[in-house]
């Protein structure tokens, strides 16, 4: 492993829950539990194989909390049961909440080895170096983490579905220059780590000739955002990616429209609904990559979604939910391709699947990583979102593309 991508890979471990969140897109808290597994079977035909236990690995409470993620994995149990399960058997979804601690994200690890689950899902935490290694030792493959950690980027464990911060950076960059912005600053938080945004958003801008024009790192809590708005536009600026938290991209962005009402923003943020809210109707015409379909870039695959949704009981289909839903989808999906249901014929698997559709994105391949130089990466692809006057997301483009060529998905 070379020096750049350790360098890069330690950067990653303390903003990746930055943009984790900016990938979702709500913030609503739903009830939270604790480490103790909880199950959740959903059948409406009857099933007589052996019942496939998947976990949700979340966080229930702490600064990047994610509540929503059991959610989604629930929804998709309830789809796969509703049309006879997987291999004959229930999907049995277990919750266990590592609460934004190192000792709980270890405790949920040893309990996914000692319920027999075929795979954890959905998981977006910075203590996820402390259950990787639990389940790696045991070969139970962690699908559709939500990549904030190093852990995420380099276990072999790890099959990650969308991008994160890779794609994110990438393609805030991108869409600027889609928009016709010709010289792109960054404003992000004041840490060392988060110069990984400048990495990838680079890596991004090189095929249109242009380069990072100012990098502009603004402490947490920033009481005036003026000197940081003057220095990101110096130079000539026409498009700023905002990569802060919740207040801080709030305070920032009503500063930088009053300085320059024609500047290009491109985002991510925590607490993101909280943000558009707040900024009103200066959040009109914000930039947003996207990594899942919606109800208009894909009626069909929305509403076997929220169908699957519904029958679990929700009606709230946003944030992480999207991820952890398709997560326990490609898991099935797998598994009913291979010898058994069971974690080690699902870690064999996994490393030679191709093709995985399961139709909220683009099929999926775990063959080849490398995504943005990072070895456990394997899918590039995501799409542009406009925020409107009202404060709604409008599909730019034609569909999904890859973040780092534009190529078409």
């Amino acid at each position: 492993m070379t020096r750049r991508f350790l360098l890069r890979t330690t950067a990653l471990v303390l903003v990746g829950a930055l943009f984790a969140a900016g990938c979702g897109d709500d913030d609503d808290t739903a009830s939270s539990t604790d480490t103790t597994a909880k199950s959740s079977t959903e059948t409406t035909v009857k099933l007589t194989g052996t019942p496939v236990k998947i976990m949700v690995i979340y966080e229930g409470t702490g600064a990047v909390a994610t509540p929503e993620v059991p959610e989604g994995a629930k929804g998709a149990a309830a789809g796969l049961n509703a049309r006879g399960g997987v291999k004959g058997g229930p999907v049995e979804i277990l919750e266990c909440d590592a609460g934004n601690d190192a000792n709980k994200a270890a405790e949920c690890g040893r309990k996914a080895v000692s319920e027999g689950v075929v795979a954890v899902v959905g998981p977006v935490s910075a203590n996820a170096g402390q259950y990787f290694p639990i389940l790696e030792q045991a070969k139970i493959p962690v699908v559709g983490n939500v990549p904030a950690s190093a852990a995420d980027f380099t276990s072999a464990d790890s099959f990650p579905i969308y991008g994160g911060i890779v794609t994110a950076s990438a393609g805030l960059a991108d869409v600027l220059v889609k928009q016709g912005a010709k010289k792109i600053s960054i404003a992000r938080i004041d840490l060392a780590a988060a110069s990984a945004i400048g990495v990838f958003a680079g890596a991004s801008l090189k095929r249109s000739n242009q380069t990072i024009n100012k990098d502009v790192s603004i402490p947490v809590g920033a009481p005036d955002m003026a000197t940081y708005v003057a220095s990101a536009l110096e130079g000539g600026t026409d498009g700023v990616l905002v990569g802060l938290s919740g207040q801080d991209a709030t305070n920032f962005i009503i500063q930088l429209r009053q300085t320059n009402p024609n500047v290009k923003i491109s985002a991510t943020t925590t607490e993101f609904d909280a943000v558009v809210k707040a900024l009103g109707d200066q959040a009109e015409g914000i930039l947003v990559t996207a990594f899942f379909h919606n109800e208009q870039s894909s009626p069909t695959a929305w509403k076997a979604y929220t169908k699957d949704m519904e029958a679990a009981g929700f009606k709230t289909f946003s944030g992480f939910r999207t991820n952890s839903y398709a997560a326990v989808m490609v898991v099935a999906k797998v598994l009913e391709g291979a010898p058994e249901a069971t974690a080690a014929a699902l870690y064999d698997a996994l490393p030679k699947a191709q093709n995985i559709d399961v139709g909220l994105l683009p099929p999926l391949q775990f063959t080849k990583g490398g995504v943005g130089g990072v070895p456990r990466v394997f899918n590039s692809c995501g799409r542009y979102e406009q925020l409107d006057a009202k404060g709604n997301f409008k599909n730019l483009g034609d569909g999904f593309i890859d973040m780092f060529t534009g190529a078409p998905c």
